[in-house]
């Protein structure tokens, strides 16, 4: 027999308005105020004007009431981002532990053998130079 999960904790809000949920319906209300209010400022300056800036809010206002980003509302979502990106965070640091360095000391490097012999590379170098 096959077992499926069953979600739990379903939230459905109630549709008041028609298709629209209380804010969606209280959005669309918005929306609509604000165009109106464009109308009596743009109409008569440029209805050009009052065109793009209906559909800038208007399409604007319809991605903020009904889009949807990773299965939650995008006002819900931009509440979410704002809150993670201003709220205070915790960070935690722990101390590395580094293993002691040891130092060799300046003389110790020279007594042990920088000195170039005759078949070495350093001294066919210096041959090359003082030719020139």
């Amino acid at each position: 027999m096959r077992q499926f999960s069953v979600p739990q904790f379903l939230q459905r809000e109630p549709k008041i308005f028609g298709p629209f949920t209380f804010k969606q319906f209280l959005a669309v209300v918005a929306i609509g105020g604000l165009i109106t209010i464009g109308y009596f400022l743009f109409w008569k300056k440029s209805p050009l004007l009052f065109l793009f800036f209906a559909i800038f809010i208007g399409g604007g206002g319809a991605f903020l009431t009904f889009g949807k980003i990773q299965g939650m509302g995008t006002i819900e979502f931009l509440g979410k981002l704002l809150g993670f990106s201003f709220g205070s965070k915790k960070y935690l640091w722990r101390k590395k532990e580094f293993s002691q360095i040891e130092f060799l000391k300046k003389d110790s490097l020279f007594e042990e053998g920088l000195k170039a012999e005759k078949g070495d590379a350093i001294s066919k170098i210096k041959r090359k130079k003082s030719i020139f």
